[in-house]
């Protein structure tokens, strides 16, 4: 929701250009003036829309109650139409209030592109110099690499129009292979030396994701169950547990079947992301490179009673076992499902806890079987689950080993299989 000149009640500043400013970013207003910010909330844009149409809200807002920031008397106490040039605008993107950062980070986000490539509204000379061509010009190409997004400029007097979405994309598509297309620096070979920061200083750099590349990956095909018995699994529990970066359908195709067929599902994440992230335990879904999507967790893994559940199910992704299996809870609760004898189910990057779990177990603890038992998993892996004591397959698209009852299978291919299996041996643990 956008904010007006009558929501600043905290730390108001006033530019000397007669503007009223809702907080200090250390930024210079054209005036000269260092107390530059944005006064309004983007809500449309961390909900999916763009900062354009918040700015289009605001305005339409402000001509019924005002805004003193922009300028914009309301209409009860004017006689001329509002002109929308007359808003105060922002000249930058702000990607971190929309992927749920905040309008703060925008701004050090914006310093710091500007350190490397220059900006002229704020001020900001560029501490390293490019070859060949001038800061406006370096500034203008990676503005294009951001596929067209909107563009403010802030200014005491009348700011420029606000460039559409649409035609920064036409923009953005119109600049063929070759120079307009390269990096901000044209290759690692020709990266400047600068002063060292943070690594996220670096990104800057390099030329963003174009849409053109596909960061989604494969788009697997998902299984038909067919008609399910939606009793079948009655009184069955289910844990999965996940830290960021499972393969969006080798989590999500489980958890639905199973429910499908009357379990009851619980995902449980790392503690931090209760403690630490906003919003609390979130936990981020990946499709190959692509991180934009995201699913709540039902309890952190500290708080899960592992008596309760009658599976114990690890998905895959190459980054979300990588965490797990150097978080000594989830380790310990996979060797704690052997223990108690629920069923352990894992596929294609999954079985990587499995091999930490077999090893190294603090006092009070057993090792998670590995010697000869049977398992499978994606090709990258397979080398490590041999070398950990596994008897690996490569050739069947699930493999029950009930030594440990481990139920595993290749990839996100083999979910179809791996489901149906996995919900048989459950109803045969339901049925002892």
């Amino acid at each position: 929701m956008s904010r007006t000149s009558a929501t600043h009640i905290d730390g108001e500043i006033h530019c000397t250009c007669g503007k009223t400013l809702a907080k200090h970013d250390g930024i210079k207003c054209r005036c000269g003036n260092t107390n530059n910010t944005i006064h309004f909330y983007p809500g449309n844009a961390i909900g999916g829309g763009s900062v354009e149409q918040d700015w289009r809200e605001h305005i339409d807002r402000a001509a019924k109650v005002g805004c003193d920031v922009c300028g914009i008397e309301p209409s009860w106490k004017r006689t001329t139409p509002v002109d929308p040039k007359a808003a105060a605008e922002i000249h930058f993107y702000p990607g971190s209030a929309i992927g749920g950062g905040s309008i703060a980070t925008d701004w050090e986000r914006h310093r710091r592109e500007a350190r490397l490539v220059g900006c002229s509204i704020c001020g900001i000379e560029p501490e390293v110099s490019f070859s060949g061509k001038t800061t406006d010009e370096r500034w203008a190409e990676y503005r294009e690499r951001l596929d067209g997004r909107s563009r403010f400029v802030c200014d005491s007097g009348a700011p420029e129009t606000v460039r559409s979405q649409a035609s920064g994309a036409a923009s953005a598509g119109s600049t063929a292979s070759g120079d307009a297309a390269s990096a901000v620096v044209d290759s690692a070979s020709s990266v400047p030396a600068v002063a060292p920061r943070g690594s996220h200083s670096l990104a800057p750099l390099f030329t963003p994701v174009p849409a053109t590349l596909n960061t989604v990956g494969t788009d697997y095909p998902l299984p038909d169950f067919g008609a399910v018995e939606p009793a079948r699994l009655k009184g069955a529990r289910v844990l999965v547990i996940s830290a960021d970066g499972p393969e969006l359908p080798e989590i999500v195709v489980p958890i639905n079947y199973l429910r499908s067929l009357g379990a009851v599902v619980d995902l449980a994440g790392q503690d931090w992301i209760f403690q630490w992230r906003d919003p609390a335990g979130h936990i981020v879904l990946a499709e190959w490179l692509s991180d934009a999507i995201c699913v709540k967790a039902d309890l952190r893994l500290s708080d899960v009673k592992l008596s309760d559940y009658d599976a114990l199910f690890i998905p895959g992704g190459a980054w979300n076992p990588d965490m797990l299996r150097t978080d000594d809870v989830a380790l310990r609760l996979v060797r704690e499902a052997h223990a108690l004898g629920l069923i352990v189910c894992s596929l294609c990057h999954g079985p990587q806890v499995l091999i930490s779990a077999a090893f190294d177990a603090p006092e009070g603890q057993v090792n998670f079987p590995a010697a000869g038992v049977h398992i499978t998993g994606t090709g990258s892996i397979r080398r490590d689950l041999k070398n950990a004591g596994f008897i690996v397959h490569d050739s069947d698209a699930t493999v029950f080993d009930a030594s440990a009852n481990l139920l595993t299978a290749r990839d996100p291919n083999d979910l179809g299989p791996l489901c149906e299996e996995l919900a048989r041996l459950i109803a045969e643990r339901l049925a002892k």
